[in-house]
């Protein structure tokens, strides 16, 4: 308004219009959104009051972007349809209830084909999650597994069947550092929890459990486990030199022990480093030493 007020009183200064007085008068409708009526702003390019929500507007109509009542042609919600219609806000047009076009219009356990819903499932997420089906064939089927989330603790999905199982894996074994049963010990080589990539964490023998390893992109842990990175409390590092320096006290190489002949990080049976697995590179993350990653229940070994 400032600015269109300046440019008449330049003009009358300059003797463009002979009729200016000293004194110009508004003639718009509206200066700000107040002076408009609820649902209305105030269009400032031309001084008066446009719809800025449909309220604004008649009924049948809807308010455009530019601030005008347009009448609709078709629908936008369900609330626009009548006789327990549906709308279709792909084509913006009602259709019956017991119709459709796509899947989301029909219930859960249903599908879209041919214009009508039927029963069956494209992929899981047509399925009832909280009663916890899966997608098989077509057909949403209960009591079946397409992740480890929907086993029980400790089991593990079998992708293959859909079934929840007890895994292979010695996870969480428990009294895996020492062991020596029935007078036979182990050979050079030999791991107390069977694969060398899983390791025996714990204090003593009384405490210490097997922690089998994981990728951490894949589905690989049982039911109630994270796939974690292994760190030790001892192990702490500024720099990833401090988990490879041999002369480090942080040092997470997995070596052989000269006296108790057990590598440091599996505790396999050894007489030198060559018998120790090789865990790869460790990193240095969050100030610990990482060696790699391992199945671990959140509530910890039991």
């Amino acid at each position: 308004m400032r600015t269109r007020a300046f440019w008449l009183s330049v003009a009358c200064l300059a003797g463009v219009f002979p009729a200016c007085s000293g004194s110009t008068t508004f003639s718009g409708e509206c200066k700000r959104d107040s002076d408009c009526e609820q649902y209305e702003r105030c269009d400032t390019l031309d001084y008066r009051c446009v719809c800025d929500e449909d309220e604004a507007c008649a009924q049948g109509e809807y308010c455009n972007a530019s601030g005008s009542c347009q009448v609709k042609s078709g629908c936008y919600t369900n609330a626009d349809c009548t006789g327990g219609s549906i709308c279709d806000i792909g084509t913006g047009e009602c259709i019956a209830s017991t119709a459709c076009s796509q899947d989301s219009h029909c219930d859960i356990g249903k599908i879209c084909e041919g214009g009508s819903c039927r029963i069956g499932c494209r992929d899981t997420a047509d399925c009832d999650l909280a009663l916890r089906e899966v997608c098989i064939g077509g057909q949403c089927i209960l009591g079946k597994c397409e992740n480890t989330l929907y086993c029980n603790f400790g089991l593990v999905c079998q992708h293959d069947t859909h079934e929840c199982v007890q895994p292979a894996e010695n996870h969480c074994a428990p009294g895996c550092d020492p062991w020596c049963g029935a007078a036979v010990c182990p050979a050079v080589g030999d791991s107390p929890c069977g694969e060398p990539t899983t390791i025996c964490a714990g204090l003593d023998a009384m405490s210490s459990h097997c922690w089998v390893a994981c990728d951490p992109e894949a589905d690989q842990c049982p039911s109630g486990y994270q796939c974690k990175p292994t760190t030790f409390a001892w192990a702490t590092c500024d720099s990833v030199e401090d988990c490879t320096d041999v002369n480090s006290a942080s040092n997470v190489l997995n070596t052989c022990g000269v006296t108790s002949h057990r590598c440091l990080i599996n505790q396999q049976v050894c007489n030198t480093d060559a018998d120790c697995h090789d865990f790869g590179a460790p990193t240095c993350l969050s100030g610990y030493c990482v060696i790699g990653y391992h199945c671990e229940p959140q509530a910890g070994c039991q």
